[in-house]
């Protein structure tokens, strides 16, 4: 696949064989996210538009769900059921990171 923007974030599933890319400049707003197979050499976009600013995206380590960050907000996204679970938000104007507990109970965010 041919990006026309640069991918600024990317993430691998632990069990290897699917990786997130996020581009969050793509003209086709239903682009922004991906998720690859490798065993398939397939591409999926989940999303049909982006919500806000995607800035980076990571797999939960047990559970079909992706946790996306923008500038402001966190979705927890369901891939099986194609439906957000929940949406988080905080007092700061901005957040920049967020590290996933490995068991996927909690997660830390920076600001």
């Amino acid at each position: 696949m041919k990006f026309e923007n640069d991918i600024t974030h990317l993430e691998f599933h632990a069990k290897g064989d699917y990786f997130l890319t996020v581009c969050p400049n793509h003209t086709k707003k239903n682009e922004v996210i991906l998720v690859h197979q490798l065993s398939k050499a397939a591409s999926q976009k989940p999303f049909e538009k982006a919500k806000g600013i995607m800035q980076k995206v990571y797999f939960h380590p047990r559970k079909p769900n992706l946790i996306i960050l923008t500038s402001n907000k966190i979705f927890i996204y369901n891939m099986q059921k194609l439906a957000m679970v929940k949406k988080l938000l905080s007092a700061s104007d901005s957040y920049c990171c967020v590290a996933v507990h490995p068991y996927g109970e909690h997660l830390a965010v920076g600001t």
